[in-house]
């Protein structure tokens, strides 16, 4: 397809008669010789005129090609153009502008998102008067367009770098839609980017070419604002030992640093705040004020593009909330990348009651060795704490006297009193955790019926326990996705749970709603050995077969669970994973992505009490707690988050953390051929500053003009016309004086 800016003109391309003409009138006339050698001269003269007749031909097509070149390029003829139409028609506008926190790379002394924001504006001056323009970035949102340009502009200059970022090809997608819906015939989408693959994940892709497919139309300018070779330094992901420690334990902080560019020697430091001058973050992630001593240092060497881990270590860390950062000690293009935070809770031994039958310690004696062993108690370094009490004391304790403990287990108990169980139910309903070890002293199984039990229990049991003296029944997992069986996985060929056998178990009827099964038996109905579920904040586990039985093979015994030599490994693993569990041990989380949803588990159960949270930049926001827990879903800040209640010394103090994921600063380009993939080999537009821009804007809405190359080619022919013209002439005339000559010879033989 062409256009031409002034088709009128193409009716000079007539003018070419001219030189038809002119050949037609000034052509040569043959001479009149009169010779008496009449044959030899028609011989000759038939392959003059034919030599003659074929350079003329010759001479007049490049006479005639200057012309006609010269009134098409006059008539600004176009080639490649969409479409024919007023060049100056309202159009439709999608702008997008990547917003990910990675367009904070300082070049030249401005950022990537500064120059795409002032080429945006600039873009935007130029466009048709009453055009529709929208604006979009990284961030979800409603795509719409602008009220005018005055709103477009504005919308534009208030874009910030979001810790939040879509892909670009989602964001795109939701553009397309947008322009489908005008009622403009003429469409254009611009994408300003740094083209790093990081922002182009193959993920989002289809989206946006079915999209493309369902609104064709549409032209499309990718705006390379990056840097082709950058420099930067950074640092990956942080991998802690523990997020829940003991005092006793170190607290080891793994990461990966790596090289954009050029390499060199980057120090590598981990800082940790006290409480009261935890330091603000400003936009880009970077932490201002005073920032303290280091508790490590190290310095990594790194060749270009290169990486390396590095590991940091802290010792002797009080009971509480520890935040912190790990930085890069040498300043770079991208400051984003430079800064990892951190959130740690030390703790002291967890508090567990152990509660049975009298006599309590002998029933305890297996479980309390299992959760605390004698050296580990005596260095320190035990993670439970065991007390021990029966059930009688434990039904006359008050809701409040139990609430030091983390966790409460019921080891082979009798049937209880409904108050007791409904005092159990609310020490769970706050957060904590209840673990019921059912045995041979629940006989009759009936009284485990009762509605206030069975707000605890996983359901109903049959009213006889399960007998298999085999041998041959054991705990058998069917996965490992439940926290307590995780740690399992990686040693699950290597778990000898066939020596452990079970003899006797509590069979269940049928589960209560939102039971989950966590372990069942080997058997051929798999029935359930280890329950789980949740009762307000806190979780209650349940085991259908005890862990109190002594081992005196009397055959008396309902299993071998705490058989005292190395096969009883599993045993003591599986009941410390299920404690912790319940006491909210390790599996607790303090690290975040941005706008994850954050829980922070306060302990305290009903009303709605309130508590002040404390973001990276400063801002107070209030929270509720509601089932012993404040969910926080503001969260699209980078750094420390911090939730307190009460007071400095004796107050709830908590927090968190959230960091960029690692590879959201990686710069590495994408490749043209995947954008060709995602667009269409002919379906975009590339550019790199305005004068590129507006070439292919140009280009893109009217065609490219054709002028310059007819200027070229009309120089070429019209030099190549006259050193032809001027050899056929000298060649005409040098023919003819050899031809008068030879004839004066031949005419001279014949006389």
């Amino acid at each position: 397809m062409f256009s031409a800016a002034v088709p009128v003109l193409l009716l000079g391309t007539a003018l070419v008669a001219v030189p038809i003409v002119l050949h037609l009138i000034m052509r040569q006339q043959p001479r009149q010789l009169e010779f008496p050698a009449l044959r030899f001269v028609r011989r000759r003269h038939e392959a003059n005129r034919r030599r003659l007749r074929l350079r003329h031909w010759l001479l007049l097509l490049l006479r005639c090609a200057v012309i006609a070149l010269l009134a098409i390029g006059l008539a600004r003829v176009r080639v490649g153009a969409t479409g024919l139409g007023d060049t100056e028609a309202p159009i439709a506008v999608a702008v997008v502008i990547d917003t990910s926190p990675r367009m904070q790379y300082r070049h030249g002394n401005e950022t990537r998102l500064e120059q795409a924001q002032t080429t945006a504006a600039w873009l935007m001056g130029e466009l048709p008067a009453e055009s529709d323009i929208a604006v979009l970035d990284s961030q979800r949102a409603t795509a719409t367009f602008s009220v005018d340009l005055g709103a477009a502009r504005q919308r534009l200059e208030r874009l910030r770098p979001t810790a939040i970022s879509r892909p670009l090809a989602s964001v795109a997608s939701d553009a397309v839609r947008l322009l489908g819906s005008s009622d403009k015939s003429r469409k254009e989408l611009y994408v300003f980017s740094d083209l790093a693959r990081a922002s182009w994940p193959d993920t989002s892709r289809d989206r946006l070419q079915e999209r493309l497919a369902e609104t064709p139309g549409v032209d499309i300018y990718v705006i390379d604002v990056g840097v082709k070779q950058p420099q930067d330094f950074g640092l990956g992901k942080l991998d802690l030992s523990k997020q829940v420690m003991l005092q006793s334990e170190s607290l080891v902080i793994q990461t990966e640093v790596f090289a954009q560019g050029g390499g060199g020697d980057v120090p590598v430091e981990l800082r940790i705040f006290p409480r009261s001058k935890i330091p603000r973050v400003d936009a880009e992630g970077r932490p201002e004020g005073d920032l303290g001593e280091p508790r490590d240092r190290k310095v990594v060497s790194l060749a270009a593009d290169g990486s390396k881990r590095v590991e940091l270590r802290v010792d002797q860390l009080d009971v509480g909330t520890h935040q912190g950062i790990v930085k890069i000690g040498a300043s770079d293009g991208l400051a984003c990348d430079d800064y990892r935070y951190f959130t740690v809770e030390v703790r002291s031994a967890r508090a567990v009651l152990l509660a049975a039958p009298p006599p309590a310690e002998d029933y305890a004696l297996f479980l309390a060795e299992a959760l605390a062993p004698a050296p580990l108690r005596e260095s320190g370094e035990a993670r439970f704490r065991c007390d021990v009490t029966s059930l009688e004391e434990l039904a006359g304790r008050g809701l409040e006297s139990v609430q030091q403990y983390e966790a409460i287990c019921l080891l082979d108990p009798t049937p209880l009193a409904d108050e007791t169980w409904k005092m159990l139910a609310e020490y769970a309903r706050t957060g904590r955790g209840v673990a019921i070890l059912l045995g041979r002293n629940a006989a009759p199984i009936e009284r485990f019926s009762s509605q206030a039990a069975q707000v605890l229990l996983p359901g109903q049991f049959s009213p006889l326990p399960f007998n298999w003296p085999d041998g041959d029944l054991y705990l058998r997992p069917d996965n490992y996705q439940h926290p307590i069986l995780a740690k399992f996985e990686a040693i699950q060929q290597n778990t000898p749970w066939d020596a452990l056998p079970v003899f006797k178990y509590w069979r269940l009827k049928k589960l209560a709603p939102g039971v989950d099964v966590v372990l069942p038996y080997r058997h051929v109905d798999r029935h359930a050995a280890l329950l789980d579920r949740s009762v307000g904040a806190g979780r209650v586990v349940t085991m259908t077969t005890p862990v109190s039985d002594r081992i005196d093979r009397s055959g008396s015994e309902w299993n071998w669970l705490t058989i005292n030599d190395q096969s009883a490994w599993p045993f003591v693993m599986l009941i410390n994973e299920t404690l912790l569990y319940l006491a909210g041990g390790d599996a607790e989380t303090f690290g975040y992505p941005p706008g994850a949803m954050a829980i922070v588990r306060t302990g305290v159960q009903g009303g709605q009490p309130i508590f002040l949270l404390t973001t990276p930049q400063g801002d107070h926001v209030e929270q509720v707690a509601s089932d012993a827990a404040v969910v926080i879903t503001a969260t699209n800040q980078i750094g420390n988050y911090r939730l307190r209640q009460g007071g400095e010394v004796d107050g709830f103090d908590r927090g968190f953390s959230v960091n960029l994921p690692g590879e959201s600063s990686r710069m590495e380009r994408i490749e043209p051929t995947e954008l060709d993939e995602l667009f269409g080999e002919d379906g975009y537009r590339i550019a790199r500053g305005r004068d590129e821009i507006e070439r292919t804007n140009t280009e893109g809405r009217v065609g490219r003009e054709l002028f310059p190359i007819f200027c070229v080619v009309v120089a070429v022919l019209l030099a190549l016309e006259h050193l032809i013209a001027s050899f056929f002439y000298r060649g005409n005339e040098a023919t003819e004086a050899k031809e008068h000559e030879s004839l004066r010879e031949e005419l001279a033989i014949g006389a």
